[in-house]
């Protein structure tokens, strides 16, 4: 469609195309804590990104209207968090929270109808790479210290050893894309082996786990030519073998995931998380339909008691459960609760389908990226964070959905 255009005007929709992709690159990398050493960067940021979306609802606004219908179930979940104010013991903490929330829902909204996968995946590889680049930058260097927490976890240029694994663990699905579109499949596979390593030096367990979904998208990609059915049988082998696995450590008593957790210096509640998770349920309790209100539980004054023992018991510095379910419990109640995992299973259940349907690699690091996210987001509470990378990425990929539809529907 470009190439049929007038040349000025093609290269007039090129730079502008340029320009959305570096938009989003730096939507990324501020919201993976890029600016937090640099004083108020990341307000001064957010001011920027909100006033150019801002510039462009003023410019169309009847195609804003159009696109923000097409999404009511997405941009339902934001709307509830805002309202949550209502019945919130800190209802201004709650409004400013919900509202950061739903400026991120129309964000990704508005890059998931302005780029194509390639282009997301483009601006991904680029904001990882430059926060990566400047960690290891860091690291020989030392300009911003401190390079390591106390425990001597590696930090690089951010202020949690999770955000540089994170870094590391999108850098590799961003890349792995990249190479398999030109049939590197081995590269892929070495490059994410190469970056594995960020996340030991991180010390950030449920990271390094994580690395299993880029070399899944590698294998799934190597064996796409595979019938459906023999996939099905191989899911079925594997959940005939994993109930064989799990029969025989009840069994004799064994626990598995105790010794990695003990091996990698952890402890078997997961660093607490279980723990948190049932003190979780119980605050739910007291507001089990509606929640206490988005964001309320941690920055109350009413609950600042608890938050404190929590603290004590568990973790110095807490501010969430580290698992966004939950989260989304305590904060919004059954209705929110439920409200995320139906656009978790939904999203997982729809870009499985339009893996099958298709084979293409658009839909397969869809399905990787969505999936991430999704599992992720039960050892981790960045997805309910309203300034967090994970829940871009996460609503962009389910209002991308539809257009990878349009554009792969029919193909093998």
């Amino acid at each position: 469609m470009t190439a049929a255009l007038p040349e000025r005007r093609r290269g007039a929709v090129v730079r502008w195309h340029s320009l959305v992709v570096l938009f989003l690159g730096l939507v990324l990398f501020t919201a993976n804590g890029g600016l937090f050493r640099i004083g108020p960067a990341t307000a001064a940021a957010w001011l920027l990104f909100t006033a150019l979306l801002g510039i462009w609802i003023a410019q169309a606004p009847e195609v804003f209207s159009r696109i923000i219908a097409r999404h009511r179930l997405l941009l339902g979940f934001p709307l509830l968090a805002l309202l949550s104010s209502l019945w919130s013991s800190v209802p201004a903490v709650t409004a400013i929270e919900g509202t950061q929330f739903l400026i991120s829902t129309i964000l990704a909204i508005y890059f998931a109808h302005r780029l194509d996968v390639a282009a997301v995946m483009s601006a991904t590889f680029w904001s990882m790479a430059v926060g990566l680049g400047l960690s290891l930058l860091n690291l020989a260097a030392g300009f911003l210290p401190p390079v390591y927490e106390v425990n001597g976890a590696f930090l690089g240029v951010f202020t949690h050893k999770t955000m540089v694994a994170r870094t590391a663990l999108w850098l590799a699905i961003a890349a792995s894309y990249f190479l398999l579109r030109r049939n590197r499949n081995l590269a892929a596979l070495l490059v994410t082996l190469a970056l594995w390593p960020v996340a030991f030096m991180a010390q950030a367990s449920t990271l390094i786990v994580s690395f299993v979904f880029p070399v899944l998208m590698i294998v799934v990609w190597q064996f796409r030519r595979v019938r459906t059915q023999t996939i099905v049988l191989c899911l079925g082998l594997l959940v005939f073998v994993s109930v064989a696995v799990m029969a025989t450590l009840v069994l004799t008593g064994a626990d598995p995931v105790a010794a990695g957790l003990q091996a990698l210096g952890k402890s078997p509640t997961l660093t607490g998380r279980t723990v948190l998770w049932a003190i979780g349920f119980e605050i739910a309790r007291e507001s089990p339909i509606a929640g206490l209100g988005y964001s309320a539980f941690w920055n109350s004054p009413d609950f600042a008691e608890f938050a404190r023992f929590i603290e004590a018991h568990v973790d110095d510095g807490l501010h969430g459960f580290h698992n966004g379910y939950v989260e989304a419990y305590v904060g919004l109640g059954i209705v929110g609760g439920l409200w995320l995992v139906g656009l978790a299973l939904f999203g997982l259940g729809a870009l499985m389908r339009d893996y099958l349907r298709t084979r293409s690699l658009d839909a397969l690091v869809m399905l990787t990226s969505f999936a991430s996210i999704a599992v992720m987001a039960m050892i981790e509470d960045t997805l309910l964070k309203p300034r967090s990378s994970y829940i871009i990425l996460f609503m962009l990929v389910l209002a991308q959905r539809q257009g990878l539809q349009r554009r792969h529907g029919g193909r093998g």
